[in-house]
């Protein structure tokens, strides 16, 4: 009886000692994402997003340009919202 005893007091100090970060330098861990990849997804839409954001007024010099485009990109907002199908004018039903 005393020698199982002795093992749980053994293997309770054992599982403590290890909690306590005695093998933290034996097993480093990543935690920061490699950003230098060309296949990570986060570099692709940021990339993608900065484009969006840099060229779209390309080929718009004047109010007169923007005028006859405003009306297809509300079109292709309200399609990126998914909004297509929720009347945006007039009476609107309460939530």
């Amino acid at each position: 009886m005393k020698w199982k005893t002795l093992l749980l007091i053994v293997s309770g100090i054992g599982l403590l000692w290890m909690s306590t970060g005695a093998f933290a330098d034996t097993y480093p861990i990543q935690t920061a994402p490699a950003l230098d990849q060309s296949n990570n997804i986060r570099n692709y839409l940021m990339r993608v997003a900065s484009d969006v954001t840099h060229h779209s007024l390309d080929g718009i010099e004047t109010l007169d340009d923007w005028k006859k485009i405003r009306s297809q990109r509300y079109q292709q907002y309200l399609e990126m919202m998914s909004l297509t199908d929720v009347p945006l004018e007039g009476e609107r039903p309460a939530a």
